[in-house]
């Protein structure tokens, strides 16, 4: 990943900063790109959008375009693990969401992961084994939490997108 190499060249710090940067750059580039020629990805994407009218689980393209709080949907989104980071800007470019608050939401969800990856990098770079063992750990559980609680997630996501 990106972030370990941020962590190994530049440290904590300085690289978890410069990889949410790119991270906020890249989603907003996609987001913009999406927003402004919303036609042409029309052309490319005809199926997706007809299918948008259908429900698909806790990702329900007509639900998050009428959203009251699309941000609030857009951090967790972007906190929970395993979520398609890809499409994400692609489908809330979508809502009515402003840029500001979109580049907030998925800045301040993306800072638990991007300080921890990070600190990975640094810590294979210190060679500090006991820490790489820890933050490592700590990841497996996340990922296992997520995978044991995913019905509830997309429940409680589902239930935010109201």
């Amino acid at each position: 990943m990106v972030q370990i190499l941020a962590g190994l060249t530049y440290g904590v710090l300085w690289g978890s900063i410069m990889s949410l940067v790119g991270f906020a750059l890249g989603n907003t580039v996609i987001f913009l790109g999406v927003k402004q020629f919303r036609k042409t990805v029309e052309l490319f994407f005809p199926t997706r959008l007809k299918e948008s009218k259908k429900k698909h689980g806790w990702l329900d393209f007509a639900k998050i375009k009428t959203m009251k709080r699309p941000e609030i949907f857009v951090f967790f989104s972007y906190l929970v693990p395993g979520v398609p980071n890809g499409l994400l800007p692609y489908v809330f470019a979508q809502s009515k969401i402003s840029l500001p608050k979109f580049i907030g939401s998925l800045t301040l969800a993306s800072v638990p992961s991007t300080i921890m990856w990070t600190w990975l990098g640094d810590s294979v770079l210190k060679k500090n084994y006991t820490l790489i063992a820890i933050i490592v750990a700590l990841f497996v559980l996340i990922f296992l939490i997520s995978l044991i609680f995913k019905k509830q997630i997309q429940t409680q996501l589902k239930q935010w997108m109201q």
